[in-house]
């Protein structure tokens, strides 16, 4: 390189000095690819350094998953030309495409300040345009181009785009559909849209894995599942005479279900056959397929006593557990079924010859299958492994509250999420977006958009994308919910449900830890949480908490602060508004949305009885 050369500073201008590099060793080139894409709720959950300049790096966000070939070497000047630069990947360059892979090259230019390189420019380059294996530099970079980019965020020459790092998803996807006119407001926001609906059903699954849907009849409970399926079912699974995503499974409780055999099936001595259900083939079908997010709907779920049906299902769910390898953070449950039950299961039954004689002449038996050969596959696994809850499948229940059905116990509330779906305006379901719902994404959504990354609270806090929120989250979250033994401060949600059998404990302050951190991650790690922590503590109110709350207007009679005759619903009224007011004029929907259930709530004690359905 040349002693100096035309350089750009910090503040977008230019002067003469030697070009700087990006670090030498591997370990601290890491550090840099991981500031350039973790941001904006982004995450690295893999780096690998192949050889040279090439890396294998595995990205995602809530919405989308990337999985880069990445060919990155520093831009250095040219020495012929005190403006021009180049890039020299040496001898590590893309020679084909690997399924599922982006194959991604970037020149990257470095910014010092005091000797050390602290900022950084990207420029990006089309592949089909160059013959790396013959000529693996690329010039033509101009110190202009490099300052404009620095200047306005991403400048496009006819040889590259030059960018900002937080440019990148955006160059990506970009680069994908060759299409480099327009610049975003907002480059780092998510790349493919998602409703607001979705997102909420989204956030409340990427918290914990089991979600009710309840509301009248009608008003697309179901059919919500359904769209989350089509939104991330991948091409392998898309069946062509099927109206259904491969990802997606409705299972329909019936009145009479009283024991969980109507899910996870029953052994018969008998026959020596174990009868599978559909419940069984679909947990195997996900285990299966453990990149792509799987949906089972239990449609109308509180036709049967939940409780009786379902309460293997609700016990192994609390024995989640995390762990992270290479491959990255994967969630683990004992078993709903253990492999001893599947023992005695034969794949194969003995049934008479058919003879024409009077008597039988050697063996007197064929050998017949138990099973159809998909279900003689998953009984063989069942017989090795047993039966667990995969981290790639959500279960949603369907809720409709009427004099045929039956209420839910606090058990079952609170191993869930609880989202009120009564219906939206009429003129929505002849809206492009409805229609659009029902339909296969070219880019499906990954499975990151829903699967949870924390189990436990400590886990978000050791995190070290988190650690900086460690003091405001272990103090504000006790604050609000208060302590469940009766010495809560009257400013927090125990304290007024302190002589009630609806305040929460543990669970309900660890997935309010869990809820936020996917609030802060969405939001890209803001320094400012508070408003965060606001909006999960209403949602965990909403959907936990409220659920809880039901019975007669002596059950819930309260005293106020100034000591005259009150009610749970209505102090809660005085502590949401007292914390949670959006303040010089701004709205909040989730706000009003807990504000409006409990003046509903409240005025149904004018009946005497109360709760939140």
């Amino acid at each position: 390189m040349a002693d100096t050369h035309l350089q750009v500073n910090h503040d977008g201008s230019t002067s003469e000095r030697k070009t700087s590099l990006w670090p030498s060793s591997k370990s601290s080139q890491e550090l840099v690819l991981k500031s350039i894409f973790e941001h904006n709720g982004w995450s690295v959950s893999s780096i690998q350094n192949i050889s040279g300049s090439h890396w294998k790096i595995k990205v995602s966000c809530p919405i989308k998953e990337l999985k880069l070939n990445l060919y990155i070497s520093s831009i250095r000047d040219e020495s012929r030309q005190p403006d021009e630069f180049k890039m020299q990947l040496g001898t590590s360059y893309p020679t084909d495409e690997e399924d599922g892979w982006i194959n991604l090259v970037l020149g990257i230019y470095a910014i010092e300040e005091d000797g050390y390189p602290t900022e950084y420019i990207l420029s990006g380059y089309e592949i089909t345009r160059y013959d790396f294996s013959s000529n693996p530099s690329i010039r033509g970079t101009r110190t202009s181009g490099l300052q404009k980019a620095r200047l306005i965020g991403m400048y496009v020459t006819e040889k590259s785009v030059l960018f900002r790092p937080e440019y990148i998803y955006y160059y990506i996807e970009s680069q994908r559909n060759k299409h480099f006119t327009t610049i975003p407001d907002n480059p780092t926001t998510g790349i493919i849209d998602i409703t607001k609906t979705h997102s909420v059903l989204a956030t409340a699954l990427r918290t914990k894995p089991f979600l009710l849907l309840a509301g009248i009849s009608g008003t697309g409970k179901s059919q919500k599942v359904q769209e989350l399926a089509f939104m991330s079912c991948p091409e392998e699974l898309r069946e062509e005479d099927s109206t259904t995503p491969g990802n997606y499974c409705l299972v329909e409780v019936k009145p009479n279900w009283h024991d969980s055999t109507e899910l996870l099936g029953y052994y018969s001595a008998l026959s020596g056959r174990y009868e599978l259900t559909d419940f069984i083939r679909f947990t195997y079908k996900a285990l299966m397929n453990h990149n792509t997010p799987f949906f089972l709907c239990l449609d109308e779920m509180n036709l049967a006593p939940v409780e009786q049906y379902f309460a293997e299902y609700l016990s192994v769910l609390e024995t989640r557990k995390r762990t992270v390898d290479e491959e990255g953070v994967k969630i683990h449950t004992e078993p709903l079924l253990t492999k001893d039950k599947f023992s005695n299961c034969k794949l194969n039954g003995k049934v008479p010859k058919q003879t024409t004689g009077y008597t039988l002449d050697g063996d007197e038996y064929d050998t017949k299958p138990l099973y159809s050969p998909d279900d003689a596959e998953i009984i063989a696994y069942l017989k090795k492994n047993g039966l667990h809850l995969p981290d790639n499948l959500f279960v949603i229940g369907t809720v409709n509250m009427d004099d045929t059905t039956h209420q839910f116990s606090r058990k079952v509330i609170d191993r869930a999420f609880t989202i009120e779906m009564n219906g939206g305006k009429m003129d929505e379901m002849f809206s492009a977006e409805s229609r659009n719902n029902l339909e296969y994404r070219a880019e499906p959504l990954p499975l990151s958009a829903f699967k949870s990354e924390f189990v436990r609270a400590y886990e978000v806090l050791e995190d070290k994308r988190f650690a900086k929120y460690a003091d405001i989250i272990t103090t504000r979250i006790p604050e609000l919910l208060g302590n469940s033994d009766g010495t809560a401060s009257e400013d927090s949600i125990n304290g007024i449900l302190n002589g009630t059998p609806f305040r929460v404990s543990y669970r309900v302050q660890n997935e309010l830890v869990l809820y936020l951190s996917v609030l802060i991650e969405n939001a890209g790690f803001p320094d400012d949480i508070e408003p965060l922590i606001g909006e999960a503590t209403l949602a965990i109110l909403m959907e936990k908490v409220l659920p809880r709350i039901q019975g007669e207007q002596k059950q819930l009679e309260t005293k106020g602060k100034d000591g005259k005759a009150s009610n749970v619903l209505i102090d809660m009224i005085t502590l949401v508004e007292g914390h949670f007011k959006p303040s010089d004029g701004t709205t909040s929907e989730i706000y009003d949305k807990v504000i409006k259930k409990l003046n509903e709530m409240d005025g149904k004690l004018g009946g005497y009885y109360t709760n939140f359905f």
